[in-house]
């Protein structure tokens, strides 16, 4: 099976950007493996949906979620994996965003560590958000959306206790109104 992930991370690192790869993609797997842990959810399922979840957001950002589930249903059935894995992964890509509801434990934890990691990378998020917008203010309310949204994302108790701090800290940042630098 380490064999088999290790070809899966291998491929699936090529259809990221370094960035995206490195700081967003590794802390859903990051946080979601703790959540998966502390509820007794799937582990590997949890895993590959995390490692998976934004495969095809370089293509399509808006309705990633749906091609990224078709994509990863591929990749996970050329590496052998089995059929009823690949459905349950593909339901945890497919809810990670808000469109509908995790149906699973394991979607709700791939949904809420894709949140947390959004809220615990605030210098990459402000990257991004400078790449969409090329005006600071601009980038400062595309980072406070996306973190409300984030938050909205947070449905499991444990969510906020794992990230109680840069949790605050992210809290802090959205308080600001960009345009005054006021609180």
């Amino acid at each position: 099976m380490a064999d088999r992930l290790a070809k899966l991370r291998e491929k699936a690192r090529g259809y990221y950007t370094a960035d995206d790869y490195n700081y967003h993609v590794l802390l859903v797997v990051k946080y979601a493996k703790l959540l998966a842990e502390r509820t007794s959810a799937d582990q590997e399922v949890v895993e590959l949906a995390a490692l998976l979840h934004d495969i095809a957001v370089k293509d399509n950002d808006e309705k990633h979620e749906t091609v990224g589930a078709e994509r990863a249903a591929k990749l996970l059935k050329e590496l052998n994996y089995s059929d009823e894995n690949i459905e349950k992964v593909k339901k945890c890509i497919l809810t990670h965003r808000t469109s509908g509801e995790p149906k699973t434990k394991e979607a709700e934890i791939v949904r809420n560590a894709d949140a947390m990691a959004h809220i615990t990378a605030l210098p990459f998020l402000v990257k991004i958000g400078l790449e969409r917008e090329k005006d600071f203010e601009k980038a400062l309310q595309w980072v406070k959306k996306k973190i409300e949204k984030a938050d909205k994302k947070l449905t499991m108790p444990e969510t906020r206790e794992i990230i109680k701090e840069k949790y605050e800290d992210a809290k802090l940042l959205v308080d600001i109104d960009a345009n005054t630098g006021q609180d």
